[in-house]
């Protein structure tokens, strides 16, 4: 399911279950199934409202730029693989 869904949107996909487990990936996040998605992420906060949501990353002079509003608290930020 995960490889026709990148097939179509032409993105990396992750798929999690309800306890925050990557039960299936696309990509560079193949590697990370099997692993749970750390605490008060994007994954989190979109289970939680049912919303879609995404995260925008800006490239500039090398610098990484994430979107702090979705991010602040995820116990991930300092070491995001997203």
């Amino acid at each position: 399911m995960a490889e026709a869904i990148a097939a179509v949107l032409k993105v990396d996909v992750t798929i999690i279950d309800k306890n925050f487990n990557r039960i299936a990936a696309t990509g560079k996040y193949k590697k990370f199934i099997g692993n749970k998605i750390p605490g008060k992420c994007l994954f989190e906060l979109v289970m939680k409202e049912k919303k879609t949501n995404h995260i925008k990353r800006y490239l500039k002079d090398n610098e990484k730029k994430i979107n702090p509003s979705v991010c602040e608290s995820c116990e991930a930020k300092e070491r995001c693989t997203e």
